[in-house]
């Protein structure tokens, strides 16, 4: 086991929208998303080691909390609006 703890991290990702197809068929999402389309989508990391108590360890971190700990309650995922503008224009 490694001794170092993660203070942040960092995450870039790139997911092909045809491995996509089977969820957005079920319920008739475009793929690509259109100009405007909004997708719940959950963003969490969750720890192999979690520090012993006293410690405050929250073992993951989540960008919306779910206020449980659970990551299946979708109504509870971070809402991700597509848009089809460059970043930081209006």
């Amino acid at each position: 086991m490694s001794k170092d703890r993660d203070r942040g991290w960092t995450a870039e990702l790139r997911i092909p929208w045809r491995s996509l197809e089977p969820l957005a068929t079920a319920d008739g999402r475009a793929l690509p998303p259109r100009d405007g389309d909004e997708w719940r989508i959950d963003f969490s990391r969750f720890n192999q080691y979690k520090e012993a108590p006293p410690a405050k360890d929250p073992g993951g971190w989540a960008w919306s909390p779910h206020g449980v700990w659970d990551s299946h309650i979708p109504e509870l995922f971070t809402r991700v609006r597509f848009s089809t503008r460059p970043v930081g224009r209006q």
